[in-house]
């Protein structure tokens, strides 16, 4: 989501965020209030699921429907089944399935998808195994699970309305004196409440050091990265996990892929839009085809029995690894905006 202030040390980042920003929230609209958040709290709220007036019949507009948006949605709503929400994706509903990475869902994810009944048993359910037994979700798998959690039945067996999440729209102008965003397919929707989950180039975070003059730093690191969807691949195991290595690559992994085949997720330093600057589908196959060999094939050890009438052994250890390339999915890593971490 988006952030005001001082950065803090680089730490993972996770829904658990999403879980407690529903209270810091919470805090600062209502400051006369005070709101806990414990380990605890998801387990007191599947008993009581207490309607809160604070958020009662109150509009919430969140920019951004990725993973953290989509969940913090889904908590909204457990905190007041009449809250009324409106989520804004830029995306299609649909794009980004073809080179979407993994994340893994390890305890604190876990655990923070227990704050809303049935979710995680939804989301680990299109979860790929991998070798340590976590599982490897896709973003784009994650946020359309999440999505069709927030379309499906209300607590009364009908269908939601309290939650329309708008694809293909995004923020264009934020007027936070009116409380009014205008989208960008020119849809003006007033608010009470206006949370940005919209990623490092939050339209929300631009609106509140523009309009506000509220001072920020925001770092970005000079690392950039892509992923790239693979199909099964035959000289890996369905849940191989194997680090890229290249000169031309700052890091990144094989990772495992839900039903089947792998994804790369790649990084690497500069400007370029392709780590070294490639242009060509042949140039990127052959570099990382490369990144994922074994090391570099060696001769066995000489045995110099020669006078003995044994041969010497002079045979390549090691064989050179076929990779498996889908057309579709690495034309679209070309040409697609690499993404840019940051702390």
């Amino acid at each position: 989501m988006a952030s005001i202030g001082r950065p803090s040390r680089p730490r993972r980042r996770g829904l658990l965020a999403a879980h407690l920003a529903v209270t810091v929230l919470l805090s600062l609209w209502h400051p006369t209030r005070s709101f806990a958040a414990s380990s605890s709290w998801p387990a007191k709220q599947q008993q009581t699921r207490s309607s809160s007036p604070l958020l009662d019949d109150k509009r919430v507009c969140i920019s951004g429907g990725g993973p953290c948006g989509l969940f913090l949605a889904l908590l909204l709503l457990r905190k007041s089944p009449t809250v009324r929400i409106t989520i804004l994706e830029k995306g299609r509903r649909d794009e980004g399935g073809a080179n979407a990475f993994g994340i893994g869902l390890g305890p604190r994810l876990l655990h923070s998808l227990d704050a809303v009944p049935g979710l995680r048993d939804e989301v680990e359910s299109v979860g790929a195994e991998s070798p340590s037994g976590m599982k490897i979700i896709s973003r784009t798998d994650l946020s359309g699970r999440m999505a069709s959690f927030l379309e499906g039945v209300d607590g009364k067996g009908g269908r939601r309305r309290q939650c329309q999440i708008r694809y293909g729209e995004g923020c264009a102008e934020i007027d936070l004196g009116a409380k009014e965003v205008t989208t960008t397919a020119g849809r003006r929707i007033s608010y009470d409440l206006l949370i940005g989950a919209d990623g490092i180039n939050s339209a929300v975070r631009r609106a509140l050091v523009e309009e506000r003059d509220m001072k920020e730093e925001h770092y970005l690191a000079r690392a950039r990265w892509k992923a790239l969807r693979l199909p099964p691949q035959p000289d890996f195991a369905a849940n191989s996990m194997k680090p890229l290595r290249h000169p031309d690559l700052r890091g990144g992994r094989l990772l495992p892929r839900y039903p089947e085949g792998h994804v790369i997720l790649a990084f690497w330093s500069g400007d370029g839009s392709n780590p070294g600057n490639l242009t060509t589908v042949e140039e990127l196959k052959a570099m990382l085809t490369d990144a994922l060999q074994d090391d570099p094939p060696r001769r066995a050890a000489r045995r110099d029995w020669w006078w003995l009438g044994a041969a010497k052994d002079v045979d390549v250890v090691g064989r050179r690894r076929e990779i498996v390339f889908d057309d579709e999915a690495i034309n679209l890593f070309l040409k697609t905006r690499p993404g840019r971490s940051h702390y």
